[in-house]
């Protein structure tokens, strides 16, 4: 194999650091055609450069996870502080109860009773008239079947009944898990991308600290607020480990939130996904659910 000089090794770092004029970057194009060596050169100098890129991008996004789910727990923290001491500032409300006796309203019930009963007795004790001369208070002769006073409770007392339990929330809360895996050492390089988008390590770093609100949204039953979140991954995120996560997610939101007609064909396309993260769990719930 032909070895290359020094000037070519040189004009390939200024080709792939775009530091070449367009006349130079023809030029050297042309020489690419031409030269099998110095293109096994350039494509091995690709590959090395997009390596250390994309091992920047995984350490930026595992100290950003990390990161976020420090300041996610502090103010977990701050927040149940601070209810806390909203509870031990409330003011104490001492309620003074008055006597019966002092009240007006006492002896005007109490004078009304006085007058019924007097009125009672009055009744009680006349005739009515026109009538046959029988009190008004004169006992009733026919009998009455007795009263039980049997206070004890049946034996077997009827159980109330319970209200049905939706099984997806059930498992949703048995598959939930608020870590998720890790990810893999990948296989396939990040491809380079022009100066005018976003760098796909920006991208894969959003991607995860959505996953994680999202999760924490879950671990604090705010099915809605994390089923947002965890969409707008799946429909955006960048394709890859973070993605598939807020997809696991999303489907066990949508099971806590009673939404099991959008969960089940989400876990069906977790299923038919070959080295999936979640396809064993998918699995396995897919399978409960439809039992």
């Amino acid at each position: 194999m032909e070895e290359l000089t020094e000037q070519q090794h040189d004009d390939i770092a200024a080709y792939l650091s775009d530091q070449m004029t367009s006349a130079q970057k023809t030029v050297f194009e042309e020489q690419l055609s031409q030269n099998p060596a110095l293109q096994e050169e350039l494509e091995l100098q690709q590959r090395i450069r997009r390596g250390m890129q994309f091992l920047s991008f995984e350490k930026e996004a595992a100290a950003m996870f990390a990161r976020v789910k420090k300041e996610v727990e502090q103010e977990s923290v701050q927040e149940d502080k601070q209810e806390e001491e909203e509870v031990e500032e409330k003011p104490l409300v001492i309620i003074v109860v008055r006597p019966l006796w002092k009240r007006p309203a006492f002896w005007w019930a109490a004078a009304t009773v006085v007058l019924l009963l007097g009125l009672f007795w009055k009744l009680y004790t006349d005739d009515i008239p026109g009538g046959t001369g029988t009190p008004i208070a004169q006992k009733d002769s026919t009998k009455k079947p007795p009263v039980s006073t049997d206070t004890t409770k049946p034996d077997n007392p009827t159980p109330s009944p319970t209200p049905p339990t939706d099984p997806g929330l059930l498992l949703a809360d048995a598959f939930f898990s608020p870590t998720p895996k890790a990810n893999p050492a990948p296989v396939d390089l990040p491809v380079e991308t022009d100066a005018g988008t976003t760098p796909d390590s920006v991208i894969i770093a959003q991607d995860s600290v959505a996953v994680v609100q999202g999760i924490e949204l879950l671990r604090q039953k705010q099915e809605r607020k994390a089923i947002g979140m965890l969409e707008k991954t799946v429909v955006e995120g960048y394709p890859g480990h973070w993605r598939a996560c807020a997809e696991w997610y999303l489907s066990l939101a949508y099971l806590r939130d009673r939404q099991s007609a959008k969960a089940l064909p989400i876990l069906t396309r977790i299923v038919r996904t070959d080295g999936h993260p979640y396809q064993q769990e998918a699995r396995q719930l897919r399978n409960r659910l439809k039992k």
